[in-house]
């Protein structure tokens, strides 16, 4: 009975959505027309700022200074890091906590290496320039007669911009799409709707639940839509099919908590809906979605990993450079669910409250 009640009110709201124009637009229209958007924009990467590391001996403070020094007015924000050695340089490089690293190993024979991340691709353009200046200035010969260095690329393929930002818009317009359920029963409370419906047979927790399944259907419908239409029109790779499955329905899910939480705090649908677009630009801003990879300023990317679409879109960039299976993407999967739980258990515990007869 609990059952084809919580199935019923998800059917008939979800048919109510898909029939209003502005649920189409947040959960389609939205998160496609900007994945592609922001893809062709931005595919030459953004500002921000970027870390390269150095390692070349006795003269690495001395390469960091003239690097410094030369940097170009327009330019982003570069910070360089000493490293004693290659190994180390090369270790900081694999672990993301630089974009780049330019190695000096044989100063006399001009054996210089630079060493880059296929998804930090500002850092990489940078190292490369440092790498060709000190190439430059320790052969005596000016760039357009230096021969062209060759950068080792650490890690997997290259990062697929249309498959980033066909992630980055609909987690975005998640935050919008996921409150609804909350902004519903908020709004049928102020028109009257509520108390007539609770006075039929749906008991209030069918109610809730039937509402927040509808627009769990709708968001991931949404998600799924720009994940296709970035393949087949941008060829973006996403990467292995089943883990981006379980990572959009883990997004879909954390958010959704998230959402329901902030959303639980108005007293109207209009203060809702004004709660969700603070929190949903807000979290955008430190987890990401409106930046180009690899251009976000190293404080910012620590918090980035507070945020669940931070996490979200971490995951997203794992699988679309490395093929990463449904197994290597499983902390990511976790600490999104977590999201969801803690966030969603309280959310829907405060939202209960509103349709407590």
């Amino acid at each position: 009975m609990m059952l084809r009640q919580i199935l019923d009110v998800a059917w008939l709201d979800l048919v109510r959505r898909i029939r209003n124009r502005s649920a189409f637009v947040v959960g389609f229209a939205g998160p496609v027309g900007l994945a592609v958007l922001f893809g062709l924009m931005l595919s030459g990467g953004g500002g921000g700022g970027v870390s390269v590391g150095v390692a070349a001996g006795p003269a690495t403070e001395e390469f960091i200074a003239r690097a410094t020094a030369n940097a170009p007015d327009d330019g982003p924000e570069v910070r360089y890091e000493a490293f004693a050695d290659e190994a180390s340089a090369r270790r900081a490089v694999d672990d993301d906590e630089v974009g780049a690293a330019v190695v000096l190993r044989d100063p006399v024979a001009v054996d210089l290496v630079v060493f880059t991340r296929t998804d930090r691709p500002i850092s990489a353009a940078v190292a490369e320039a440092v790498g060709n200046g000190v190439q430059d200035s320790l052969l005596g010969e000016t760039p357009a007669t230096s021969r062209p260095l060759e950068p080792e690329a650490l890690g997997g393929r290259e990062l697929s911009l249309a498959a980033y930002y066909g992630a980055a818009m609909p987690l975005l317009f998640l935050f919008f799409t996921t409150s609804l359920a909350a902004q519903s029963l908020l709004a049928e409370r102020e028109d009257g709707t509520l108390a007539r419906l609770l006075s039929t047979s749906i008991s209030p927790a069918a109610l809730v639940a039937g509402k927040v399944l509808a627009v769990f259907v709708l968001s991931v419908a949404g998600f799924a839509a720009a994940w296709v239409v970035t393949t087949v029109m941008a060829d973006a790779a996403w990467g292995a099919p089943a883990g981006v499955i379980v990572l959009i329905l883990a997004s879909v899910a954390a958010l959704a908590g998230i959402a329901t939480f902030v959303a639980s705090f108005a007293s109207t649908a209009r203060q809702a809906e004004t709660l969700s677009s603070v929190v949903a630009f807000g979290l955008a801003l430190l987890g990401g979605n409106l930046v180009s990879p690899g251009a976000m300023p190293d404080r910012l990317r620590q918090l980035r990993r507070l945020t669940p679409n931070g996490w979200a879109l971490d995951g997203f960039v794992q699988l679309s450079t490395d093929s990463a299976s449904v197994g290597s993407i499983a902390v990511v999967a976790a600490v999104l669910l977590v999201f969801a739980v803690g966030f969603g258990a309280a959310g829907l515990a405060r939202v209960q409250r509103v349709v407590a007869p």
